[in-house]
């Protein structure tokens, strides 16, 4: 069973609400109910009852919450051991860092690391999409968060660590405004303000319209706050991470979910093992236990 998985339960059996676990966790609701899923069909048993108004767990749910709650410490002590043991003879870790990486949710796994081996020195490099790829290729870099790969990038490993989708943001004048959900269909005629040209994230965008057979009417793709700044300008309408819309707090604007929903996931980009540091190395399999 997948430790993450159990780390998981145990955040949903604790608040008893997908909506708040999922952001708690940094993934998606319906990720969060796959992984709770595949442990009740592992144990054969339902760990939640659940209603269309609440949710409880069930006596065999608090059974396994008492097991849970002793085994991911466990787990985690026996990972500081491991790392006490295995002195490394480099101090310094080199990443490369998606622009905003509060957007992303990937800063907070890099605190945890450097909370549980401090003798490791962090050096950050901040770049857009582009840019990180562009120092991956010239090896300024063996490390960097990012998206998936595809044939026009260089060949990198990829580790799934978030997963998430994409909503839209309205002006609160828009006709729209307000709704918990709007179709891809009910869009093809909006002015749409995109991630930057080229970015994975506009790629993803792009090509769900055009699975819907939509040609969409594309009137920027730029910066994440230039999008906003033109959505409260009512120029258009944005489409944009969870994770971006999560930081927006201007009352002029507001966010719906697309359905059905566009999902897509980012995580930690590397060379292969045996072109790693050791420092290098010791940080991807710390963050296995992220993995999704």
């Amino acid at each position: 069973m997948e430790l993450s998985y159990i780390k998981e339960f145990v955040t949903l059996a604790e608040t008893l609400n997908y909506s708040e676990a999922s952001q708690i966790l940094y993934i998606s609701q319906s990720s969060l109910s796959k992984h709770i899923k595949s442990i009740e069909k592992e144990l054969g048993v339902s760990l939640f009852q659940r209603t269309t108004r609440s949710m409880a767990l069930t006596e065999a749910g608090n059974v396994y919450l008492t097991y849970a709650r002793k085994i991911l410490p466990i787990c985690l002590e026996a990972q500081r051991a491991i790392s006490a043991v295995d002195k490394r003879t480099d101090s310094a870790l080199t990443i490369g860092v998606i622009q905003n990486p509060q957007y992303y949710n990937l800063a907070g796994y890099m605190l945890k690391f450097k909370e549980d081996v401090p003798e490791l020195t962090f050096n950050l490099i901040e770049s857009d999409e582009a840019g990180l790829l562009d120092l991956y290729k010239r090896k300024k870099i063996n490390l960097f968060t990012g998206f998936p790969y595809s044939q026009d990038k260089p060949k990198y490993n990829f580790m799934p660590m978030v997963s998430s989708e994409i909503v839209v943001l309205f002006h609160k004048d828009h006709p729209y405004a307000g709704r918990e959900t709007v179709s891809l269909q009910s869009l093809r005629d909006e002015s749409l303000l995109l991630p930057a040209h080229n970015s994975t994230i506009s790629r993803v965008i792009l090509e769900a319209f055009y699975e819907k057979g939509i040609n969409p009417k594309l009137l920027y793709e730029g910066s994440s706050i230039g999008c906003l700044d033109l959505v409260k300008g009512g120029l258009g309408v944005s489409l944009h991470s969870t994770e971006f819309a999560s930081t927006v707090t201007d009352d002029s604007i507001c966010i719906s979910k697309i359905e059905p929903p566009i999902e897509f996931t980012y995580g930690l980009c590397s060379r292969e093992l045996d072109e790693l540091t050791d420092a290098e190395r010791h940080y991807i399999e710390y963050m296995k236990i992220y993995e999704i």
